[in-house]
């Protein structure tokens, strides 16, 4: 390896993990969540499988996780978290590696292929290093498999069609997205030969069928794989089951149309974005380079480069764009679309320094067309968080210095989108006059665009990392905060021992971030628990517990765990058990078997509402003896109006009102009986109310007083 390379990327690692070695916080979910669970399991079963609780997950983006397993099986949940940064830091500076051997490969110089090697290191997409999501293996896996596709093109031999073909699985397996590369690499073997053929130096059409058939010789392998490829896809295709190939993102082949209305205006959004956070010049310059090299071939490295980047780079900006305008909301997410940076990078550093295709007028023509197309995006200032677009955090300095320079020429509504335009005529105009009049050498040539480019995504680079680590989840900063006693289930659990989860179903983010972060960072917490019919904080499998409030029996759909973790707050159900450890509003809990409920309610859901027109129930059952219990629960009027109640129980009865907004704790005694329940009804009072105002039962607890007393 080059020594300049090593040290490229060592410095590169260095930056980044100097930012992901201090983050303590999540920043998405449930994707983090699944991607450590999917490590967990992948260490217990010692199988690549997708398993999350016990069950098939048909989350395909399965490599990732298999990187992520040793370091979950060496450490605990809290270590692990950390150590998964460190390997982010290094996967993504790895991306350096490919990068700088394809530039080589195409230009043949070393300092262009270690300008794009650094390039491609700091991109402010190196962010979601940050996260525990597959971007990190994903980035270089992309470069790796390009790097195969144009060797096998360039020098056709079976080791590297095999090759090849490996690293298109390879690559499938590190982003489901990137299964439109079993379409690139015969398309760019294809178009390469025909363009040589037709295009080249005493090409013509007529000898395009010879270089097809000579193509398919040389490529056997390929060939071969196409056939059983297309074969296999046309009998899913019958079979109605095409999309089952893509796992969880099935819907994505079978809902919707696959170029639905706006497509064409979000690619261009979705590129701009891309375009921007790279300086604009290794498009302006790279595009114009691809295109020159596509028409007139003049040697087969650089031509099946062009060829395979400007197959690659559309298919994968539509299928982005189709993505987000069915699935997303028709936000930009170039998270999805920023692995073609490296392509452009390498285009303009070809230009650059390939004195024989350096053409001013393309250059020229690509400025204009970028900014006739710059203002499909807004570049507007954005609170955060970013993970979705992280260059969009950048915004916010575009946005801040065009106010502050349109504030200086007297013009109120200069715009990002209309700086970027001017920049990008003026600096193709600039170009094409520098190399017009002065000619300079490829290495001179590199470093007065070079530089200043890598200079800006250096600098953006560290910006946006900045900002999307103090912006964290939108809740708090990614970095900061301790992750001290986090794994509190595992080391409460005896050894061998597992726990399920009991989510309340509340659907405030705070509720949900209590239950994420808890299965997140305890290993043993292996299990989920969904109440009824009840919902859960994440899609993943989970079990059922159905109550017979008659009995107060509680059976599970699934074998029992020994221990449960509830909410303090969750006011549907208490079960029987034996309390292990508290931790804030968490408890953990080892639960009698068969599982039976302390106490429940009906018509109270989760979150305390359903106090509409009906009576709410709360049961208290016997355990063996008859006993005295205390019943406390806290009472709440909507913000807007007062609000009366009622709680009736065998032997007594309380009413009352509360001001709008108010709360009162309510507080009573019931003698419940050796075998059967006691119970109490809270009701509202006054005229109906609909669901949103009612009364709220929310802090309800019982406690047994161990006292003895005659049933009513």
């Amino acid at each position: 390896m080059d020594v300049s390379l090593a040290l490229l990327v060592l410095g590169a690692f260095a930056f980044l993990v100097s930012k992901t070695s201090k983050v303590t916080e999540w920043l998405v979910m449930s994707d983090e969540l699944q991607n450590a669970r999917l490590a967990i399991s992948m260490t217990d079963t010692l199988s690549p499988v997708p398993h999350v609780h016990g069950e098939y997950l048909g989350a395909l983006s399965v490599l990732y996780p298999i990187l992520l397993a040793p370091l979950y099986a060496l450490f605990d949940a809290t270590t692990a978290f950390q150590a998964v940064h460190i390997l982010n830091a290094a996967l993504i500076a790895s991306a350096a590696i490919p990068a700088y051997l394809l530039a080589r490969d195409v230009t043949g110089s070393r300092l262009a292929a270690r300008l794009v090697a650094a390039l491609s290191a700091f991109v402010p997409w190196a962010a979601m290093s940050l996260m525990v999501m597959t971007e990190s293996a994903a980035y270089p896996v992309f470069l790796w498999t390009l790097l195969a596709f144009h060797r096998a093109t360039v020098a056709p031999s079976a080791r590297r069609d095999v090759i090849a073909l490996v690293m298109v699985v390879v690559a499938f397996f590190a982003r489901t997205q990137f299964v439109v590369l079993a379409a690139v690499l015969p398309a760019v073997i294809v178009l390469h030969e025909l363009g040589l053929a037709v295009l080249g130096p005493g090409g013509s059409v007529r000898q395009a069928w010879p270089a097809l058939r000579r193509a398919a010789r040389e490529h056997v392998v390929v060939t071969v794989a196409v056939a059983i490829g297309l074969a296999g896809v046309g009998g899913l295709a019958a079979a109605g089951a095409l999309g089952s190939v893509l796992g969880n993102y099935e819907v994505t082949a079978t809902e919707g149309q696959l170029l639905p209305p706006g497509i064409h205006r979000s690619v261009v959004t979705h590129l701009d974005f891309v375009i921007v956070a790279i300086g604009v010049l290794p498009f302006v310059i790279g595009a114009a380079w691809l295109v020159v090299t596509f028409v007139r071939p003049l040697d087969r490295p650089a031509h099946a480069f062009a060829v395979m980047s400007l197959v690659t780079i559309p298919p994968l900006a539509y299928e982005v764009a189709s993505f987000n305008l069915r699935f997303a909301n028709g936000g930009v997410q170039d998270r999805y679309l920023f692995y073609v940076a490296p392509l452009l990078f390498i285009a303009m550093a070809a230009w650059l320094v390939d004195d024989r295709r350096r053409a001013v007028v393309p250059v020229v023509a690509a400025g204009i067309l970028f900014a006739l197309f710059a203002d499909y995006a807004a570049y507007r200032a954005s609170p955060g968080p970013f993970f979705s677009s992280p260059s969009s955090a950048f915004h916010q300095v575009l946005d801040g210095r065009t106010v502050g320079l349109g504030k200086r020429l007297g013009i109120e509504s200069l715009a990002p989108a209309t700086l970027i335009s001017i920049f990008s005529v003026a600096a193709a105009l600039a170009l094409a006059v520098l190399v017009r009049w002065k000619r300079p050498r490829g290495e001179t040539l590199l470093a007065l665009v070079g530089i200043p480019v890598l200079l800006f995504c250096a600098y953006e680079t560290s910006y946006v990392i900045d900002q999307m680590s103090a912006k964290g989840n939108g809740s708090r900063p990614a970095v900061g905060g301790s992750l001290e006693q986090r794994n509190w289930i595992d080391m409460a659990l005896p050894d061998g021992a597992t726990a399920g989860l009991v989510p309340s179903p509340e659907a405030t983010f705070p509720v949900q971030s209590l239950w994420w972060e808890t299965e997140l960072f305890n290993k043993r917490a292996d299990q989920s628990w969904a109440v009824g019919e009840g919902t859960t904080y994440t899609p993943f499998p989970a079990g059922r517990l159905r109550l017979d409030y008659d009995t107060g029996a509680v059976r599970a759909d699934r074998p029992e765990s020994e221990y449960l973790v509830t909410g303090r707050g969750d006011v549907r159900l208490g079960l029987d058990g034996e309390l292990v450890k508290r931790n804030g509003d968490l408890r953990l809990l080892r639960p009698h078997r068969p599982y039976r409920a302390d106490w429940a309610t009906r018509d109270i859901d989760g979150v305390g509402l359903s106090l509409v027109s009906k009576n709410a129930g709360v049961r208290v059952y016997g355990r063996g003896r008859t006993e005295l219990a205390s019943v406390s629960m806290v009472l709440v009027a909507p913000p807007e109006d007062r609000r009366g109640y009622e709680v009736m129980t065998p032997n007594g009865y309380r009413s009352g009102s509360l001001a709008a907004g108010r709360s009162r704790p309510v507080r009573l005694e019931l003698c419940v009986p050796a075998d059967g329940f006691a119970g109490l009804v809270v009701r509202p009072t006054g005229r109906p109310a609909p669901l949103a105002t009612t009364v709220t039962v929310t802090g309800l607890s019982v406690t047994r007083l161990g006292r003895g007393c005659a049933p009513a």
